[in-house]
């Protein structure tokens, strides 16, 4: 499958999860552990998932592509940031300390949904259209089984991104090996 797909599948499922929990946090006065808790492991694995396959596959694939793509990645690393820091703050406040810091997370929720839209907004409108013009089909889709399989592996883990990308691209990936096996 075709990793720009899967990568907007990814940002359509982490939207959905993250506008139902500031539903939840703007329905409900005095929430329960019970009733955030899940919803916030969900978020919170899927989005270091995401960054994860971002950063050790797709960002490297990408690297020197086009002209641009080092500034492009640079920014989405930053932004990288900004949404783990505000996770693990919202994490903190309502996973180790409880739902009486409810009213203190609620500007945690907010930033890290803001943060989640500008990362995702520089992806969808600047990097995968660039992607999809110039990185072929089917190293398109081998990235995308990558992403696959990797996901498959890391899906329980709660694995936390660092910025790996840019010394990354210095060695080549498996979708690179494979695409250079078929070229040459």
């Amino acid at each position: 499958m075709d990793v720009l797909y899967l990568i907007k599948e990814d940002h359509n499922k982490i939207r959905s999860l993250c506008n139902a929990m500031m539903d939840a946090f703007e329905r409900v006065k005095a929430l329960k552990e019970e009733d955030y808790t899940p919803a916030l492991l969900s978020l919170g694995r899927e989005v270091r998932a995401h960054l994860h396959l971002e950063e050790t596959y797709l960002f490297p694939e990408v690297l020197n592509v086009f002209p641009d793509a080092k500034r492009l990645i640079t920014t989405c690393l930053g932004h990288q940031v900004a949404i783990l820091k505000a996770l693990d703050d919202i994490e903190v406040k309502l996973l180790k300390i409880g739902a009486k810091k409810l009213p203190e997370a609620a500007p945690g929720i907010a930033n890290f949904k803001a943060a989640i839209e500008q990362h995702f907004s520089i992806e969808e409108e600047m990097l995968l259209p660039k992607i999809r013009q110039l990185i072929p089909t089917q190293d398109r889709e081998d990235l995308g089984q990558v992403f696959q399989d990797v996901r498959e592996e890391i899906e329980h883990l709660g694995i936390k991104p660092i910025n790996t990308a840019i010394s990354a691209a210095k060695t080549k990936t498996k979708v690179s090996v494979a695409a250079s096996a078929r070229r040459g």
